[in-house]
């Protein structure tokens, strides 16, 4: 695994604690939320399911995928508690999954400046409506829906690109998730942090 050419770096030591925690304590159906890509590495490693993850990577094509990241980010980055425990019952989410790399998932520096792989919305009135109901901050912007594949060959969309207010590198949602929030498990390495959340 170490000499794949996608993984060309170990596994960094509070990493694999996580993994074999989530894997060993919950159920191989519950539901996580987090970035789409720290829950793209939670899947591969555990088989947990989560609320959002890679558009790519979506084997229903019958799903909205867009509002997937319109709730998840209702969840995280809004403010209405009301619509985030209606988004909770409605995925049936049991915990939160943290990992460091978590703001750089979704853009590549800590001002964001440059996308990642953040959670983004069809601009459709009635989706635009929930994300301004929460309070969710967004933009309107013209974007590739892949983050790996970006170029001036393929088509870019119209959509709106949720632009969170990141508390802190170890908190990046909003403050008003906390009350939601019970830690089951935490492990740091000099690598980073990890940590799980149960959701009450």
């Amino acid at each position: 695994l170490y000499n794949d050419r996608w993984f060309s770096q170990e596994i960094p030591e509070h990493l694999l604690k996580a993994f074999s925690f989530v894997r060993n304590t919950t159920n191989v159906d519950d539901v996580f939320l987090s970035s789409k890509e720290v829950c793209f590495s939670l899947n591969a490693f555990t088989g947990r399911k989560c609320v959002a993850f890679r558009w790519a990577h979506l084997a229903n094509p019958y799903i909205k995928i867009w509002q997937r990241d319109r709730d998840a980010a209702v969840m995280l980055y809004g403010k209405d508690d009301k619509l985030r425990e209606e988004f909770f019952k409605k995925y049936n989410v049991k915990y939160l999954y943290l990992d460091t790399n978590w703001i750089y998932t979704e853009y590549y520096d800590y001002k964001k400046v440059v996308p990642s792989d953040p959670f983004i919305v069809f601009p459709y009135k009635e989706d635009l409506f929930i994300l301004d109901k929460a309070k969710v901050p967004y933009f309107i912007t013209n974007f590739w829906l892949d983050p790996a594949v970006r170029n001036d060959k393929i088509r870019v969309f119209s959509i709106a690109m949720i632009y969170p207010d990141y508390y802190s590198i170890d908190h990046p949602w909003d403050l008003s998730l906390d009350k939601h929030l019970s830690p089951v498990f935490s492990s740091s390495s000099q690598r980073g942090k990890a940590a799980v959340y149960s959701i009450k």
